[in-house]
């Protein structure tokens, strides 16, 4: 089982080879969008992922991973093609609304799959590392990728490589054997939803999200506007937060397995907190990129996904997963406007310290949940 979940990340990984977010913003500016459309079109993005998300989750615990998957890559070739054909921006953004869906379909299914089979290991967290950074890897070169394709064929055909890539991932996607159709007493899933050490978790991950959501557009436009250094410095510094990303969810979920998950969340948030304090008081890009590689040292996903695992039924995976999904999205919807009206009154010291304070929150959070956890345990 655990050689099928690594293909199945392996395969949905294939047409995330194709990073639209590389081409969009220009590309929307030259089809005559002002900022303000592209930044409503990238909410309208967050909004479409955050309700798929939660009919993910609902639906993987009725039907199974496989039907939600599959509807999944179905609807990301659908975007694809209506990406292609737009001719102007509305039609662009039902596009990007579109595959926004995809994405949010996919992610409770992956991370139940992933929870089925982690579930009958010892080494819960550190399976979902794995497969958390097999389908995360491509990200390490998408961003390149795109925009090379793009510059050299067109950014209209950058769609065509997404629709032909994700065309093998679901021709591949018929060969592998995943999917757990579970029935149960409680079809709504209105007891797991509402379990309060579920809901602290999803507090908890909207305050992170919060700070997620705002980290690189703030420190990309600090970086670039206001320390005056070149978009190559700026891209060698997320290269290597990027390149520590991927081993580190590999190790965060060893620790996490070694530790605790909620130990590990904890020392998270800590890391993150202690990085974003620290930034706006360098000014060298060398002790600015080691801060970023700190920030991104260590991962909240593998021991935030194991502690689901752990906390849940199979037969409730996907609601608790979908849940968790929509805070993040939540998250994101008020983290990069927030911490941008932050910067532009108040300056960027306010906004790295705003940031902290939400992680202190997290952590705060994550303990009151440590504490809850303890009680029902013992």
């Amino acid at each position: 089982m655990l050689n099928d979940i690594i293909v199945l990340s392996l395969i949905l990984s294939v047409s995330t080879l194709v990073n639209v977010n590389t081409v969009i913003p220009s590309y929307m500016g030259s089809l005559g969008a002002q900022a303000f459309i592209v930044g409503l079109a990238y909410t309208l993005m967050a909004f479409s992922r955050a309700v798929a998300r939660l009919i993910s989750g609902f639906l993987r615990d009725v039907a199974g991973e496989r039907i939600v998957l599959t509807i999944c890559l179905l609807l990301r070739m659908c975007a694809y093609i209506l990406l292609f054909l737009a001719k102007d921006v509305l039609n662009l953004v039902a596009g990007l609304a579109l595959l926004a869906t995809a994405q949010g379909l996919e992610n409770p299914a992956l991370l139940s799959a992933t929870a089925v089979v982690a579930g009958e290991t010892a080494s819960t967290g550190a399976v979902f590392g794995l497969i958390l950074t097999l389908r995360m890897g491509p990200n390490i070169v998408s961003p390149v990728l795109s925009g090379w394709f793009a510059d050299s064929f067109g950014v209209r055909n950058i769609f065509i490589l997404g629709l032909v890539l994700t065309c093998f991932s679901l021709l591949f996607y018929t060969r592998v054997k995943t999917g757990f159709k579970l029935k149960y007493a409680d079809p709504l899933g209105v007891k797991a939803v509402f379990r309060k050490d579920l809901l602290l978790l999803l507090l908890a991950t909207f305050f992170l999200f919060i700070t997620v959501s705002s980290f690189i557009p703030i420190l990309s436009y600090w970086i670039g506007e206001e320390l005056g250094y070149s978009y190559l410095a700026l891209g060698l510094v997320f290269s290597s937060r990027n390149l520590i990303a991927l081993f580190s969810r590999v190790y965060s979920g060893q620790l996490s397995d070694r530790f605790g998950e909620l130990n590990m969340l904890m020392c998270v948030g800590l890391v993150r907190a202690v990085a974003l304090l620290l930034l706006p008081f360098t000014k060298e890009i060398a002790a600015i990129t080691l801060l970023v590689v700190l920030h991104g040292s260590l991962m909240a996903a593998p021991p935030r996904s194991a502690f689901i695992a752990k906390m849940f039924g199979k037969e409730d995976y996907g609601k608790a997963y979908g849940s968790v999904g929509l805070a993040q999205d939540l998250g994101s919807m008020v983290g990069p406007v927030l911490m941008g009206f932050i910067a532009d009154h108040y300056g960027y010291t306010v906004a790295y310290m705003s940031m902290s304070g939400f992680l202190i929150a997290f952590i705060f959070t994550i303990g009151v949940l440590k504490r809850f956890s303890s009680t029902l345990n013992g």
